[in-house]
């Protein structure tokens, strides 16, 4: 019993020391997170050009391939090899350019994916467990500022919104940005992300789109953003997509605020994109995306201040139609999940509905009202 105390009491004393080993580097710890198709790449490539920081993602670290540390909240050799095979296994393509020195704008400029595997051994090598994951995590942005010659890091995941809690219970001094979209035209990009892919991803991504189903990744989305920027109004502003329309310089201003940095001109070094239109030519929603996104969000859409939108007494032929499609969709995307998720596939779904503990990333294809403290860029 005795050497069962000193055990705990030395791992008790491992996690005091590691807690104040990041205490004053947690400062440090910078966020971009929030929906997708809300301007995180932009987002991402803009402070990439700035010349103190690098933007690194989408790691997911924090969320949907976080790794559980031991009882004593560290990471032990094992614990580390769980994170790096799945580092090793990223394609880093938020971030990377192709080649070194690539002068596309936003793209790290000295790292390539062989790079960034070099610069995991050497960082791997380096580690001494046992070390918490806050720590772990301050290193690898820490090792990728290095590489690119920056004194700051910030990490890249939309979905590490729905993680809020576990992020600033490491990080209590950590700075987010939380991106947000008006809810129909999130649909219709997310609608037409798949337009510019090959034929046989777009087909399979059209097979893999229902109203619904995009009506509830907003949904998620929606709630877990208003929710961070409820709960950590001091660590949190809120990055509209209709403001990086409308005044791309004033937000990217206010971002840099947040996150300490010395303001620089960054909207004219990256052209803004369109992920889903290569064109300025979009077509419209059907009347039946803009019935279910009412039905399932329309508290959410008012909450987060933005208006519903009335689909139109001629919905129901359209609404009758996508019901009908509703159980080959759902067949469709159980198998894509149960393909491409850890776990149970069932529990996995009822926790991103809010039905089950905590809910993880949107599903399927795509990988609260703006509280009055919650603070936006644009007023």
């Amino acid at each position: 019993m005795a050497k069962m105390k000193q055990s705990d009491n030395d791992a008790a004393e491992q996690s005091r020391k590691s807690t104040d080993a990041i205490s004053e580097q947690a400062k440090a710890a910078r966020f971009i997170m929030g929906m997708s198709r809300a301007g995180t790449n932009w987002m991402a490539r803009c402070l990439n050009e700035h010349s103190a920081v690098v933007v690194f993602g989408e790691t997911s670290y924090w969320g949907k391939h976080y790794v559980e540390p031991d009882a004593s909240g560290l990471y032990q050799e094992e614990h580390l090899d769980a994170v790096f095979a799945h580092l090793y296994r990223l394609a880093w393509d938020a971030t990377l350019g192709s080649t070194p020195g690539e002068q596309s704008p936003g793209r790290l400029k000295r790292l390539t994916l062989e790079g960034v595997h070099a610069m995991l051994d050497r960082l791997r090598s380096s580690l001494q467990p046992p070390l918490s994951p806050a720590e772990l995590f301050l290193k690898l942005g820490e090792a990728f500022a290095q590489e690119e010659r920056k004194t700051i890091a910030i990490e890249k995941t939309p979905h590490h919104v729905n993680w809020p809690d576990r992020i600033f219970s490491a990080y209590p001094a950590a700075k987010a940005v939380v991106h947000i979209r008006d809810p129909y035209s999130f649909m219709l990009s997310y609608k037409h992300q798949g337009d510019r892919w090959r034929p046989a991803s777009r087909k399979r991504f059209k097979q893999l789109y229902h109203p619904i189903g995009c009506a509830l990744v907003w949904k998620g989305y929606a709630r877990s953003c208003l929710a961070a920027l409820e709960r950590y109004p001091d660590n949190c502003i809120v990055v509209r997509y209709e403001d990086i329309q409308s005044n791309p310089h004033s937000v990217l201003a206010a971002v840099q605020r947040h996150f300490n940095l010395q303001i620089e001109p960054l909207a004219e070094r990256v052209p803004r994109t369109n992920s889903s239109f290569a064109t300025a030519s979009r077509p419209p929603l059907s009347r039946a995306d803009i019935f279910w996104m009412n039905v399932l969000a329309g508290s959410l859409i008012t909450k987060a201040k933005y208006h519903v939108r009335r689909a139109g007494v001629r919905s129901v032929l359209s609404v009758s139609l996508s019901l009908l499609r509703l159980p080959l969709w759902a067949a469709r995307c159980y198998m894509h999940m149960s393909k491409t998720t850890s776990g149970s596939t069932m529990r996995y779904i009822l926790r991103w509905l809010g039905v089950y503990g905590r809910r993880p990333a949107a599903p399927c294809v795509d990988d609260p009202q703006s509280s009055p403290k919650a603070r936006s860029p644009v007023q």
